[in-house]
């Protein structure tokens, strides 16, 4: 049986071999690291997957167009899988540094405030909570803050948290915002750098809404991991259908 799937490997390591010839030019290594992957120890599976996904992110459109070649012709069921996984990384990376929207990381509750200087309340957010190492964290954000303002956007009446979620959303990455913080009673300029929301993010802000209002809560990791297989699927159903095209 032992000789049987070394037989098998064999022969999946010479077809992910006939690869390289034509799909690796230049990259001979990365022809070996993918014969690798069908390796009988797991060790050198492992880290051959690593090796390829070092290089793949130092070569991101490249990689993806030969991971994706080396994941449909690959007849190995395993090496299959740790191509799949290496070609989701960097096509989910890919996605966020290119499209990928601003992300501030607070939880919130909506609130009436008095700001000083207004002749009427208008309605904040108040930071619940910080995200460690978080834009937010990063530039001083404290719990009981209250962000009554984004770049002079300001809220008056229901709606403040979605309202501040989606002006955030509409920013990208690295974006600087000046946020109007209300601070024991003082207003504060906070300059924050904005970072990239993590892919299901709006689930685990959902997970603040549902708690006592009878609303399933969602696991983060579960959101996160669905967001993700979601980028993905879409990816590869376009590069298949890019394919089959004239």
């Amino acid at each position: 049986m032992r000789r049987e799937r070394s037989a098998i490997r064999c022969f999946a390591g010479m077809a992910a071999l006939a690869i390289p010839a034509f799909a690796f030019g230049q990259e001979p290594k990365v022809g070996d690291w993918v014969a690798a992957l069908s390796s009988d120890d797991f060790r050198e599976r492992v880290e051959s997957k690593d090796k390829l996904l070092e290089w793949g992110r130092k070569n991101p459109a490249r990689a993806m167009d030969l991971f994706y070649a080396a994941h449909e012709s690959a007849a190995d069921a395993e090496t299959k899988i740790l191509l799949r996984e290496a070609l989701r990384e960097l096509v989910v990376e890919d996605h966020q540094r290119n499209n990928g929207e601003g992300y501030v990381g607070v939880r919130m509750l909506e609130l009436n405030v008095a700001v000083p200087g207004d002749k009427v309340p208008r309605t904040g957010v108040q930071v619940i909570g910080v995200e460690e190492e978080s834009p937010a964290d990063k530039a001083g954000l404290e719990v009981g803050d209250v962000i009554i303002s984004l770049n002079e956007l300001r809220w008056v009446g229901p709606g403040a948290t979605d309202a501040f979620t989606n002006a955030v959303r509409r920013h990208k990455p690295r974006e600087s915002v000046k946020l109007g913080v209300l601070r024991n009673g003082e207003v504060k300029e906070v300059s924050l750098v904005l970072g990239i929301r993590p892919l299901g993010a709006l689930e685990r802000q959902d997970l603040l809404w549902a708690n006592g209002m009878g609303r399933p809560i969602p696991n983060p990791q579960q959101a996160e991991e669905k967001a993700r297989e979601g980028v993905f699927r879409n990816w590869l159903e376009r590069k298949r259908a890019a394919k089959k095209l004239p």
